[in-house]
């Protein structure tokens, strides 16, 4: 039996390492928000047909993580090198900031903005 039981590779831990992102729902539209896109102007970027980019939206389905990857890479540098004009107490500039610092506390970027946090 010990024999048997030294043959017997042991398992594959568990990775904790969630895998890539793909992006839906509320981070994707805060995502398309600060790019400054509208729905069907991500869809067209995305080469997506506006029916599947919508599902992404909406939650009932999710991008690629690939085209995730690209949409975080496209806000990041948007928020690292915003307009000099650019309205930086706007709530979709700043919720970033609040989730870093408070997790996910904030129900909504309103709230957010007038709270005056």
């Amino acid at each position: 039996m010990l024999a048997l039981m030294s043959d017997i590779s042991p398992r594959p831990s568990l990775s904790t390492d969630p895998g890539p992102v793909r992006l839906s729902g509320r981070r994707l539209l805060l995502c398309i928000t600060v790019l400054g896109w509208s729905e069907r102007h991500a869809a067209e970027r995305c080469l997506m047909h506006r029916t599947s980019f919508r599902r992404c939206v909406e939650g009932t389905s999710s991008l690629d993580a690939e085209l995730s990857a690209w949409l975080l890479a496209l806000e990041a540098a948007i928020r690292a090198l915003p307009c000099p004009r650019a309205r930086l107490h706007d709530p979709a500039y700043r919720v970033r900031a609040d989730i870093a610092r408070d997790g996910l506390s904030r129900s909504s970027p309103s709230q957010a903005y007038a709270s005056g946090a």
